[in-house]
């Protein structure tokens, strides 16, 4: 009897095989076939383990020279890393900052882009994207990445300084007033404090800043309070909102659109507690008021408190089916909780919805993510082979129960799985001794999205 080793290579469903056969007895790889397999197990770790102590070297190297103001030395050093180490984003957002110092933003766009397009749910790594978009005067774009933090995290600082600045860049002073108080009400900073004061000095407020609203009023007058308080919160002033409408509630207690507008307003503010406990007051009178429950659920999902807004956002749901607003927030709340995959058919819901192209590429972005992660489903779509764990060294041994007692019957496999970028690549060994005979079975396997 002879044995065979097989070689096979996989791309996505096809294979390919070729078998070899030598004498018995004869327990012996081909040279090449160990040499191969040497390198993709046992040889891969001393040199991983080098790799890793010269990265980590050149890594201090550049953070000593980034601290020395020596940017192009940082610069060709961080180079030098990713080279070694082509998927190390962290190095990849130290270079692109640094990039974008020295004034070459093309570049560090598109490096900022790469990080993001892997991790989207980064809100530091948009926040520096939209700054170096608003440095190359991209400044609608870069508006859109700061407004999209802020929905999900209205306390962002970079965010909050970031289009503060670029309102203020595009001489709007006025609209980014608001944005520099939040941000300053967060960290303090004496810079923030003087931007505020220079721009105060320049646009002195008006002699009322704050309304007043007397005991009383026509609905005339309460119709135009109303409105104010609206354009402040539109312009982002929340503190004068806020107060408008609880000076408003203070008149008409039972006056449940304004509550709900003052809602609104302290969760647009970060006050969430207050404004989920106004929300959740209106829903004992107008339990199946959409707005009320969307508007709850937005906030719940902004506190990190998953399960019930995706439970409220149900409930939109199963009273209109098609309601965009809780698409959208039931898709970004599943995105933001970890469930990729079920955020991914929501979306998808929206875009036959709406036909809108940004949704769409939500879609494709998602769908890329899941099948290049290192822990990606598992499953077949479109033919295409989805592994669960792509990085992984695995050792079996069994013995067969019809030569159970048989000296040297057995049947031994190594496998070793090592992901490059959104490729597999698993390379197996199986020597089999059985009737006397010693077969082994040598495939490598190559999977790609």
């Amino acid at each position: 009897m002879t044995y065979p080793g097989t070689w096979r290579l996989r791309d996505k469903m096809r294979s390919h095989e070729v078998s070899t056969r030598s004498a018995p007895y004869r327990f012996r790889l081909p040279i090449i076939w160990i040499s191969a397999f040497v390198l993709c197990t046992g040889g891969y770790h001393p040199v991983h383990a080098a790799d890793t102590a010269s990265s980590r070297s050149l890594l201090e190297q550049a953070k000593q020279s980034e601290q020395a103001h020596q940017y192009d030395d940082a610069i060709a050093i961080y180079r030098t890393i990713l080279q070694q180490d082509i998927e190390n984003d962290d190095v990849r957002a130290a270079l692109a900052r640094l990039l974008s110092w020295q004034g070459s933003h093309a570049e560090s766009i598109s490096l900022y882009r790469e990080i993001a397009q892997r991790h989207p749910t980064d809100l530091d790594v948009r926040a520096a994207l939209a700054r170096v978009l608003s440095w190359q005067m991209e400044r609608k774009e870069a508006q859109r990445l700061y407004e999209g933090i802020l929905q999900e995290d209205p306390r962002h600082l970079d965010a909050l300084k970031g289009l503060g600045d670029l309102l203020f860049w595009e001489e709007r002073a006025a609209d980014a007033l608001p944005y520099y108080e939040r941000a300053y009400a967060i960290s303090h900073d004496p810079k923030i404090d003087e931007r505020i004061t220079s721009i105060t000095r320049a646009n002195p407020p008006p002699h009322n800043p704050q309304p007043t609203i007397p005991s009383g009023f026509t609905l005339q007058e309460k119709a135009e309070r109303l409105t104010q308080a609206q354009a402040w919160e539109r312009s982002g002033a929340f503190g004068q909102a806020i107060t408008a409408y609880q000076q408003l509630l203070t008149d008409a207690p039972d006056d449940d659109e304004t509550r709900r507008s003052l809602a609104q307003a302290l969760a647009r503010d970060g006050q969430f507690d207050q404004a989920i406990v106004l929300y959740r007051d209106i829903l004992t009178r107008h339990p199946s008021d959409l707005d009320v429950l969307i508007g709850l659920a937005r906030v719940l999902s902004w506190q990190k408190q998953y399960d019930p807004a995706i439970q409220q956002y149900h409930t939109v749901l199963r009273q209109d089916s098609t309601n965009r607003e809780a698409l959208q927030g039931l898709a970004d709340t599943l995105f933001w909780s970890g469930a990729t995959q079920e955020a991914v058919q929501q979306y998808t819901r929206l875009h036959q919805l709406t036909g809108d192209e940004a949704v769409a590429a939500r879609v494709r972005d998602l769908t890329a993510l899941l099948e290049a992660s290192p822990q990606a489903p598992l499953g077949v779509r479109d033919t295409t082979i989805r592994l669960p764990f792509r990085d992984y060294l695995k050792v079996g041994y069994g013995e067969f129960s019809y030569s159970r007692g048989i000296q040297g019957e057995r049947d031994i496999l190594l496998e070793v799985s090592k992901s490059i970028g959104a490729q597999t690549l698993i390379a197996r060994v199986e020597p089999i001794s059985r009737f006397g005979f010693h077969d082994t079975v040598l495939s490598m396997e190559g999977y790609s999205p």
